[in-house]
């Protein structure tokens, strides 16, 4: 072999002898392949009078005397022994971030047990300090409570996982210890938390739970009823909230009845029976006006301003805009006033427009 010969000899098998006779010759370089390191010379271009003409001529780039070429070493398959599978390194795998589901206003937001605590002001930090001191073993009623509290403490900082761990605790241990008020206690802060998660069918699987275990409580009912009309099942809200307003009614809580109206003529208006809509929605105004209720009179009065609306009344629905607008403040006042000035714009037919330009939440 001569001098001005380069090979690569690899399983003591000589593979390819290219020739630069007529080349000069410089200082190999380093570059790696697949299995192995291999010097080569850098890429120039061929003579016409190479010792192979049949090899196709493959530029990389313009300049292509700076860049090597992996086929400057003409390598069988079969002359190198097969690469090891190299599995890839796992990816961590990502915490499943929770997602909430906003609630925009009434409408929307579910009710829950209210739960008188001895020491309100007990931080996270303080409970967190009192489990770790550990609870008697046996004690099934303290590890209730402070299952609760911490349960509520996460809910309320929004990390919903940790507190559905708690809720879940929460409910084992009353249920081991016999205690039907914590077990409906856990079932309706678990509906709560699969409801804002978005998860509709988990929250009516913890209500009705909860509706079987206390047949006789008006929160189930009430809380049922806005999950069905969210899953589109508008029959079954109607029914859950009449249910719920001859309850209120029964025990003369008119709190109770006139949010239990409120819900139910929005379900009537999901079902796009307008009529019972508005008479419902009317008959919770004025239990709103009795007994004071603000905010729940606003939603109330916007409700009823895009009912009117849409049922081609439209002074009646300029006046609850106008309404809502003296009682309100911010975007929701800006809104009010808006449609107020379309509705006036149309009565007197300055615009030709049809609807007017507001976003309903609800």
């Amino acid at each position: 072999m001569r001098s001005q010969d380069w090979s690569r000899v690899i399983d003591k098998k000589e593979i390819v002898v290219i020739n630069y006779a007529d080349r000069e010759m410089v200082e190999p370089k380093i570059y790696h392949t697949a299995s192995t390191i291999h010097k080569a010379p850098p890429r120039l271009s061929p003579k016409k009078s190479s010792l192979f003409p049949h090899l196709d001529h493959t530029p990389i780039s313009g300049i292509e005397g700076k860049m090597l070429l992996y086929n400057e070493v003409f390598i069988k398959s079969t002359s190198l022994p097969a690469l090891a599978s190299k599995k890839k390194p796992k990816k961590p795998k990502k915490i499943r971030k929770v997602k909430i589901t906003k609630t925009p206003g009434f409408f929307h937001q579910l009710l829950s047990i209210p739960v008188d605590y001895p020491n309100p002001g007990e931080t996270l930090q303080d409970l967190l300090m009192k489990s770790e001191l550990g609870i008697p073993p046996g004690d099934l009623q303290r590890e209730a409570k402070m299952s609760l509290a911490l349960g509520d403490k996460f809910e309320s900082g929004n990390k919903i996982l940790k507190a559905t761990k708690f809720y879940r605790r929460l409910y084992f241990a009353s249920e081991m210890n016999g205690d039907n008020e914590g077990k409906a206690l856990a079932l309706n802060r678990l509906g709560l938390v699969y409801y804002n998660k978005g998860r509709f069918k988990k929250a009516k699987d913890m209500n009705e739970n909860h509706q079987q275990l206390c047949p006789d409580e008006f929160i189930p009912y009430y809380n049922l009823g806005i999950i069905y009309r969210s899953l589109k099942k508008h029959m079954l809200s109607i029914k859950k909230l009449e249910q719920a307003v001859d309850m209120s009614v029964e025990i003369n809580d008119i709190e109770g009845e006139c949010i239990a109206l409120a819900q139910l003529g929005f379900s009537y208006k999901a079902y796009e029976d307008l009529d019972k809509a508005k008479q419902n929605l009317n008959q919770a105004l004025e239990k709103a006006i009795e007994i004071g209720t603000k905010d729940i009179e606003l939603e109330l009065k916007m409700a009823l301003a895009y009912i009117f609306y849409h049922t081609e009344h439209s002074e009646d629905s300029e006046k609850y805009f106008h309404s809502a607008m003296l009682m309100s403040k911010g975007p929701l006042s800006d809104i009010c006033r808006i449609n107020v000035g379309i509705l006036r714009a149309q009565k007197a037919d300055i615009f030709n427009i049809k609807k007017p330009l507001i976003i309903n939440k609800n």
